[in-house]
């Protein structure tokens, strides 16, 4: 009944394990919480969120963004995020996620994508960078808000403006024109005038 050293230290090490292996229960149990309240966010987010690998190939979709561009998450797997995208904005859409590879900071911007049905949708873009545990560069998580209906408002206003000008333009023109009719009347008019008046006075 005695306890040996030998005996000692085995059930050291025992105690070791298990309090590692508790150690490593609660780690996992608060990996898979934080992976959880992740895939809520992913998946009940109003802004649409892609994410892809440094090719563009695309690895996952939220429900936000398989709605709007009526693909489903596995769906869009098949298809690289350059080809959601016009063609006018690809090598700048390029160039932002190369930026983001290399830690380079890079501000929202503004782009115009094209959903399964080639409807235009205008987005607010902003790209993060997913890391590994080596804090390794391994996809790219795109986050996009639709800015359709304030980009068409905009250029419904910048339409207008511009209409407005037109038309200004036009008036101003339109004056000086009657003002040099009325000054070519005037002077025209002065001779006959001038005829009746000494008519008169004889």
């Amino acid at each position: 009944n005695v306890f040996t050293s030998s005996k000692i230290d085995t059930v050291s090490v025992l105690i070791s394990q298990v309090a590692i292996s508790i150690e490593n229960a609660k780690l996992y149990n608060k990996q898979k919480e934080s992976e959880y309240k992740y895939r809520n966010l992913f998946e009940n987010a109003n802004d649409f969120i892609a994410i892809h690998d440094k090719d563009g190939q695309i690895l996952n979709f939220n429900n936000a963004a398989a709605i709007k561009y009526k693909f489903s998450a596995e769906e869009a797997k098949n298809f690289k995020i350059y080809e959601m995208i016009d063609p006018k904005y690809q090598e700048k859409a390029k160039e932002v996620t190369t930026n983001i590879i290399k830690d380079i900071y890079e501000p929202p911007y503004e782009l115009l994508t094209y959903t399964k049905d080639k409807d235009p949708v205008w987005l607010e873009l902003n790209l993060n960078a997913v890391k590994d545990k080596n804090d390794n560069t391994i996809a790219i998580q795109a986050i996009g808000r639709d800015i359709t209906e304030q980009k068409t408002a905009r250029e419904d206003i910048l339409n207008t403006n511009n209409m407005l000008k037109k038309t200004l333009n036009k008036l101003q023109r339109s004056n000086k024109d009657l003002e040099q009719f009325a000054y070519v009347a005037s002077h025209d008019l002065q001779e006959p005038l001038r005829m009746v008046t000494s008519y008169v006075q004889l």
